[in-house]
């Protein structure tokens, strides 16, 4: 016969054992999430213009827009040969090419969070340029 104590050791170890497994998994879990909700920096290839360079060619896209649209009342084959010079303008000024432009829009398109943070930067350029014009008059 078996002391009663050697029953409670062997119970107490097995507890001990199954904490300690719940601690372990616990931890596992815990470590998975935080790395998974973690922000992913994603290289940006060669090829495709920075972000930084991108928020200065979209915020004078913007601002060749909002011309277009000011001068709009003209027939519409006028306002796109107005267009076509004024994007043309913006890529000179910006030393890129439509080409390079189209690939980096399509590149940050398909990077949504990216390009989410890219147009808060170029509202925040534009309110601000707003706001020194105004201060101007």
């Amino acid at each position: 016969m078996k002391p009663i104590l050697d029953n409670d050791y062997n119970l107490n170890a097995i507890e001990m054992k199954y904490q300690l497994k719940n601690k372990i998994c616990l931890l596992l879990l815990m470590s998975i999430t935080i790395f998974s909700c973690s922000k992913k920096t994603e290289k940006i290839p060669a090829d495709i213009l920075s972000q930084k360079k991108m928020i200065e060619v979209l915020t004078d896209i913007q601002i060749a827009e909002a011309g277009i649209q000011l001068r709009n009342s003209t027939p519409s084959d006028s306002v796109s040969s107005l267009a076509i010079s004024e994007y043309k303008y913006v890529f000179e000024k910006n030393h890129i090419t439509d080409s390079i432009f189209k690939k980096s829009f399509s590149y940050y398109t398909l990077h949504p969070n990216i390009m989410s943070d890219m147009y808060k930067e170029v509202i925040t350029t534009l309110s601000k340029r707003q706001a020194e014009l105004n201060k101007s008059k």
